[in-house]
Order: structure tokens, then C-alpha cells, then sequence
């Protein structure tokens, strides 16, 4: 892969798009190795908030009948190192290791003397899980045992972050299964002291990070990464300025598809709204139930603006008020560990609210296709602008104002990273990004 798009001598970055891959060495069953960065065409770093592993995929074309030489036989490992010296952010380097997973695809065209196949890859402690089964006792909240799994089951080397602070602590076992199986077993009974769930996922610098979601919706502790504007039809250039001219081009968005879940009668299905929750205790036969509702239970929002308006009804009574709209039903043992919690009645805590943080987080849903950057990772929050449906000279002629109240209010705002995919291809490297947000940044 040969990058344009680099200044040489300073090694600089130029344009938006631009990154070096340095090495991408692969290394077989026997231990040799050859970097292969010449036969990729097409590289593609995926990172995802619902994902504890990253997951690579490369494009090789080969001419040099590589699978016979080397060879390769399905247990091999991988190496990238990427790195990029941009005017706004200096240096930056990614050095990441893989275990091949699969070779998806392969075909000869015909009348060439070349070889076309993809290369599929991920962490190597995601790799490592499917071959391990744990079973054993735990009784530490459930920070502190996914801890344990990902850094004593398997064996993982960076770092493993906490951002928040696990309200959930339970007593029991974790049945036969791999060890990231059991890591999310504990993830899901996860909250903190909103009521808030926990997101566990690895980052592209390598680090697996167990976050809630109070913690990335806050402007504290997470704030606002960058403003990205929908600048399709923008054309402005800075011909004297090559720094102006990379600061403006890098923060345009370059296509957009949406999803505006705003059905609420696919949101009241998985509780966003109310719900009905359901224990019965086997201790000692005692049935609870417990009612959650919209606006008394959900505190940390993205947006200060709630999505539901309590001035439709059903049945007269507005959707919140309306529990039956999702059931759940959990058996608990408040007895089965003398003081300690049993996993069901934990997970019976927060159930509700679990539930309805997940559901509101997919009322606005934007894939953007960005010019590349490394820092662009799941659990960051970003600005985006749109500007209103409407065209400039009607405008103009309505306002008498064209520089002011361009942008859409109710889509502009602030949005949570859910995943990136990060693409280098022909020479170019572009960020393809998800981006979700629970609540309005207009008032209903």
C-alpha cells in the first residue's frame, strides 16, 4: 500500500485522509516471519462498544504464490503497525496483535497470474476464549470479576480500565462456559449509582475498557471529542493555509445514512417507556413486582430533553403509566448465600432500567463516513451538525438572514460513538461511524 497523500522529508500528512502503514507482519505455525504490507489492498480495523475483542480484515492480492511459500496453514498471527504526523495532533501510532480466524474468500480471475483473498483476524484473547471453559464460585462485584477473567482466563496484556463505579456485588457460580461468555454473564448484571448500565469493549489503543453509561453521557468525564458538520455541497478552500485547509476538510461529514427509531410503539416493546417486573423468590414463595416508569427512573441522558410526551394517551393514561407494554419474570434466593446476593436478585435490581437504557440509546442512529483518525473510538461523544432542509435563497428571502440558525436543531447535537470502522484502501484511510443518542436536544 503506497500513501500520496504523505509530505516527504517531515513525513507529514498533508490531507485528511492520509496514513502510513508502517508493517503488517504475519507469522506462521513455525515461527517465520514476513511482513506483508506490499499484498494488502484493503485494511479494515473494526472497534465496537458491544465488543470486548477488535476485529481485523485485510484484502490480499497475490502474484507471488505466497500461501504455497510461506505457507499458510490457518494458525497464523498478525502484526500492524500504522502511525500518521498530522498538523492538529502530531504523531500517532497504533501497534495491535491478531490471530487469523478465518480466510473467508479466495479466487484466481481468470487469464491473471494472481491471487485474491481476505484475511480475517481478532484479538488474541478473543481467540483464546473458544478454547478455555471455566466453572467456579464468585462473590466480588462484577468489575472485579470480569477483571479477573480478562486478565488471569486469558492471559490479557494491556490494560483493563474502569470508568464508573459497580454498584452490583453477588454471590454464586459462573456454570461451564468460555471465559468471555462469563464476562458478559456479569456485564449484564452490572449498574452503577444512577441505575445505569456498563458498556465492555476494547479500544484501538489496545486497552479494554468497562464503562458506564453515566460515565459517558457526562461532560465531565467525557467530553465533547470534536464537531462534525454536513458539509457535502461545502466547497471553501484555504489556498494559503494548509493547516486552516486540513483543520476544516477533517471535520466535514462525508456521507450520512440514518435511522430515526422515534416509533414508540417499537420502544414501549423493549421498555423505554414502562415496564412490569416480575420476581418470585424461592426462599421462602414471595412474589415482588415492580413498575418502572420513564420519567421517575432514567436520570443520565445525553441530551437534557426527554423523548416522550406525556400529553398523548392510551387507555387514558400516557405510555409510561402503561407497564404491560414489556414483562419481565425472574426467580430469585435472597437465601441461598446467608448476607450475600444471588446473581437473580442483583440482575432483578436494575432489570428495568437495563432494559430501558439500551432501548433509548437506538431514538437517533447516524453511520457517517469521516476522514480517518485514530482517536475517533466507541465511547467517545461527538457534535454533529446538519443544516435545516431548506433552501438557502427561499431562505434568505423568509429571514433576511443567511449566516444565523443555519443548522437543524432537532438532528444537530450531541451523539455517543457506538463502533468505528476504521478503512484504508487505494491509499486512503477514512473512519466509517456509528453514532447513537437516547434523548432530544429540542424541547417537546
Amino acid at each position: 500500500m503506497i500513501n500520496t497523500n504523505i509530505q516527504p522529508g517531515d513525513n507529514k500528512a498533508f490531507n485528511p485522509s492520509a496514513m502510513s502503514i508502517d508493517a503488517i507482519e504475519i507469522t506462521n505455525h513455525a515461527g517465520q516471519s514476513k511482513f506483508i504490507q506490499n499484498l494488502v489492498v484493503k485494511f479494515e480495523l473494526t472497534e465496537s462498544l458491544y465488543s470486548p475483542v477488535l476485529q481485523l480484515k485485510l484484502g490480499i492480492k497475490d502474484a507471488l504464490n505466497f500461501i504455497e511459500k510461506f505457507p499458510i496453514i490457518g494458525q497464523e498471527t498478525i502484526n500492524i503497525f500504522l502511525s500518521r504526523n498530522t498538523f492538529e495532533q502530531g504523531v500517532q501510532e497504533i501497534q495491535l496483535p491478531f490471530q487469523i480466524k478465518k480466510y473467508p474468500t479466495f479466487a484466481k480471475p481468470a487469464g491473471e497470474n494472481v491471487q485474491v483473498y481476505t484475511i480475517e483476524a481478532i484479538s488474541p484473547h478473543g481467540y483464546r476464549s473458544l478454547f478455555k471453559k471455566i466453572s467456579r464460585s464468585f462473590k466480588e462485584p462484577a468489575e472485579s470479576e470480569i477483571g479477573r477473567i480478562i486478565k488471569e482466563d486469558l492471559e490479557f496484556e494491556s490494560n483493563y480500565n474502569v470508568f464508573g463505579n459497580d454498584t452490583s456485588k453477588s454471590r454464586g457460580l459462573i456454570n461451564i462456559q468460555t471465559p468471555l461468555q462469563a464476562a458478559e454473564f456479569f456485564r449484564k448484571i452490572a449498574y452503577d449509582e444512577n441505575g445505569a448500565p456498563f458498556f465492555l469493549y476494547q479500544a484501538a489503543t489496545g486497552d479494554i475498557n468497562f464503562t458506564s453509561f453515566s460515565q459517558l453521557f457526562d461532560d465531565k468525564t467525557n467530553p465533547i471529542y470534536n464537531t462534525y458538520v454536513d458539509a457535502r455541497n461545502f466547497t471553501k478552500k484555504f489556498q494559503n493555509d494548509e493547516s486552516e485547509d486540513y483543520a476544516e476538510r477533517s471535520k466535514r461529514i462525508l456521507e450520512v445514512a440514518s435511522n430515526l427509531n422515534l416509533s414508540k410503539y417499537e420502544q414501549s416493546r423493549t421498555g423505554a417507556f414502562a415496564s412490569q417486573n416480575n420476581f418470585l423468590d424461592w426462599s421462602d414463595k414471595s412474589y415482588t413486582r415492580f413498575e418502572f416508569d420513564y420519567d421517575a427512573n432514567i436520570s443520565a441522558t445525553m441530551e437534557p430533553n426527554k423523548v416522550l410526551s406525556s400529553d398523548t394517551e392510551i387507555f387514558a393514561e400516557p405510555l409510561n403509566k402503561l407497564p404491560h407494554q414489556h414483562c419481565e419474570y425472574i426467580s430469585v434466593n435472597k437465601l441461598a448465600y446467608g448476607d450475600d446476593l444471588d446473581y437473580g436478585f442483583v440482575k432483578s435490581e436494575n432489570i428495568a432500567q437495563t432494559n430501558a437504557y439500551h432501548s433509548l440509546l437506538n431514538t437517533y442512529t447516524h453511520d457517517i463516513k469521516l476522514f480517518g483518525d485514530f482517536n475517533l473510538t466507541p465511547g467517545r461523544k461527538i457534535e454533529l451538525k446538519f443544516p435545516k432542509s431548506v433552501d438557502p435563497e427561499e431562505k434568505k428571502a423568509l429571514t433576511g438572514d443567511d449566516d444565523n440558525d443555519l443548522f437543524d436543531n432537532s438532528l444537530s447535537g450531541k451523539y455517543l460513538i457506538t463502533s468505528v470502522i476504521h478503512t484504508i484502501e487505494g491509499g486512503e484511510y477514512y473512519s466509517d461511524v456509528r453514532v447513537k443518542r437516547d434523548s432530544f436536544s429540542i424541547s417537546i
